[in-house]
């Protein structure tokens, strides 16, 4: 049986009744209340439509839906997705389908390859995600930002060579360094 895993019950979203779990999610800002639509409109394409996906999270940027799900593409599920959810404003829904963790789902977002990740705390208790990658892309970084519910900064850095096996180390001529002392 195929599935969506959601943060929200599927018989609360379906019903409108929210249980005390779901209904703290929604009041406390974890989750977004325009999010149930479409998290409703994810448990009706699963009923027609193989899903074993988890819901990380949605965002509206622009003109266009962005939902993140782990797992894998399914076809024509964007086209599906726009066709059941109605949103004032809404034009475009873009699936970012990612292989599980932050980094895979960063890297989605980025489209390239992410060097490192950092997560760094305020005293607030708010954080920060740094995320290094080859070239800077600040959309992605805001997008990122949304999806994520935290602030992302990224960083752009070269990447290191790969070292060429045989290659010869830069060694110094001892002479030359005595020399120059």
């Amino acid at each position: 049986m195929s599935s969506v895993r959601a943060p929200l019950h599927q018989a609360c979203v379906e019903s409108g009744n929210l249980c005390s779990v779901c209904a703290y999610k929604i009041n406390s800002n974890i989750i977004a209340s325009w999010e149930v639509d479409v998290i409703k409109a994810l448990y009706e394409i699963s009923k027609n439509v193989r899903l074993n996906h988890r819901y990380e999270s949605s965002a509206i940027a622009g003109s266009t839906l962005y939902v993140a799900l782990e797992g894998p593409p399914v076809e024509e599920l964007e086209r599906e997705l726009a066709r059941r959810v109605k949103m004032r404003g809404v034009e475009r829904v873009r699936v970012i389908y990612y292989r599980g963790g932050l980094e895979k789902l960063l890297e989605a977002i980025f489209g390239q390859r992410v060097l490192a990740i950092n997560r760094v705390y305020s005293s607030d208790g708010s954080s920060t995600l740094i995320v290094k990658v080859e070239r800077r892309d600040p959309g992605a970084a805001r997008l990122a930002s949304l999806l994520l519910k935290t602030q992302v900064e990224v960083e752009a850095i070269e990447p290191r060579k790969p070292r060429v096996e045989g290659a010869k180390m830069g060694k110094h001529d001892i002479k030359r360094v005595l020399e120059k002392i």
